[in-house]
């Protein structure tokens, strides 16, 4: 059976070096706080000091995989269902300010498809490396687990892409170095009417699939329902992929996970689906722009050299620069962005004077002006031949003459 990652702590942290000798552990202190120490730092705790705390729980039955610490009345004081991070499944709640990442990392596990998984991350090398995994250990006050000093095969990484729960709506973003940039929301493209009085997202009870639901469990808005023949709704989960799409997955005959939904349809509207530079056609094919070099040219995928030398950030005449047009392009982005309405001279003076600005597109019909600061992924190749692209690239002397780019609509 394959598990996937659910909940970790301190997973999105800069990694902590222990020292020879030192290792990482988890403590559930006799106050009722659990404690994760690398070495003699605290570097994350659950907050239940002195709040009743004399146990704790992962639950197999109703709220799957939620793992809990509870009091002495059996009431929930702290769960992990309060924290998503990578998944969402049946019975919990993705609320106002909570983060969905996506995962980069699949566990082998021979019970249960919803054990929770603690890799705390504190070291992410396989040299005094700090891992937790709990899964139905009796666990009690007073206590101390010590990690083991390997990490499972694979490398940690994540947070490029994330899911929010904003104003009612779903939203994904990206981030490869520059920001969070919004390119998918819910709203936008499925559900067009009122979400004020949407208090949660969840996946539907009983049916399965994603759902916005009001305070009052009341569905505002659902995906279809999973397949009845064979599928399991409570054997479902969300998730956002490392390819940076959202989808919903079931359990086919307890046998393996089969997606169902997924938010962007095809590739070319993944924010990276091609790389830096690479143009996305519809047949979702790979290419890169005249005079660009493929980084791969055995995968596409990979993305695209600018050509020359890098561009310098200079007013001067003796650094030169230039954008080579595209037309008929357009960029997953665009459409969640607020456009400048100036003329295109205007625009090409605004991104040559922005040292940040690698390109800008155009759309002639608004007069709408984009300036991409930053970083260029994925640009999407359509049939409106109204929609312009450029980008900036750099003109290179040789032999004392300036040697210019040609200006282009046309691929490697």
């Amino acid at each position: 059976m394959t598990s996937w990652l659910l909940w970790n702590a301190n997973y999105f942290v800069k990694p902590l070096t222990l020292a020879a000798g030192r290792k990482c552990t988890l403590e559930f202190t006799t106050t009722g706080d659990l404690q994760l120490l690398a070495g003699n730092t605290l570097v994350w705790h659950s907050g239940t000091a002195g709040k009743g705390v004399t146990t704790m729980s992962l639950a197999t039955v109703g709220d799957y995989g939620n793992f809990r610490l509870l009091d002495a009345e059996n009431r929930t004081v702290w769960q992990s269902f309060d924290y998503p991070e990578f998944a969402i499944i049946p019975t919990q709640k993705f609320r106002f300010a909570h983060f969905l990442w996506h995962r980069s990392q699949t566990f082998r596990h021979d019970r249960s498809p919803y054990a929770t998984c603690l890799f705390p991350g504190v070291g992410r090398t396989k040299s005094r490396a700090c891992y937790l995994l709990i899964d139905r250990v009796l666990f009690r006050p007073g206590q101390t687990l010590v990690a083991p000093t390997t990490l499972p095969t694979g490398a940690f990484s994540g947070g490029v892409y994330s899911l929010e729960f904003q104003n009612g709506d779903l939203r994904l973003y990206s981030n490869f170095g520059s920001g969070p940039k919004l390119y998918w929301s819910l709203q936008r493209t499925l559900f067009h009417g009122d979400l004020s009085s949407v208090a949660y997202a969840a996946m539907v009870p009983n049916v399965g699939g994603l759902g916005l639901f009001r305070s009052d469990g009341s569905i505002v808005f659902s995906t279809p329902a999973l397949p009845p023949l064979d599928s399991d709704a409570h054997d479902n989960y969300l998730s956002v992929d490392a390819d940076g799409n959202l989808r919903t997955y079931y359990l086919v005959k307890g046998m393996f996970w089969n997606a169902y939904y997924q938010a962007l349809e095809t590739g070319c509207e993944y924010p990276s689906f091609c790389g830096a530079y690479g143009i996305c056609s519809n047949n979702q094919t790979c290419t890169c722009p005249t005079s660009f070099k493929p980084i791969n040219a055995k995968d596409l995928t990979q993305g695209c050299r600018r050509p020359g030398s890098p561009i310098a950030c200079s007013s001067s005449t003796s650094t030169p620069k230039q954008f080579l047009k595209l037309t008929g392009y357009d960029y997953v982005y665009n459409q969640y962005s607020q456009p400048l309405q100036v003329p295109v001279s205007k625009c090409n003076q605004l991104c040559l004077q922005d040292c940040s600005c690698v390109a800008y597109f155009y759309y002639s019909k608004a007069s709408s002006c984009f300036l991409i600061d930053g970083e260029l992924r994925t640009i999407q190749k359509i049939s409106d031949s109204t929609k312009l692209a450029f980008i900036k690239v750099q003109h290179e002397i040789n032999g004392g003459e300036l040697r210019i780019i040609q200006k282009t609509s046309g691929f490697l």
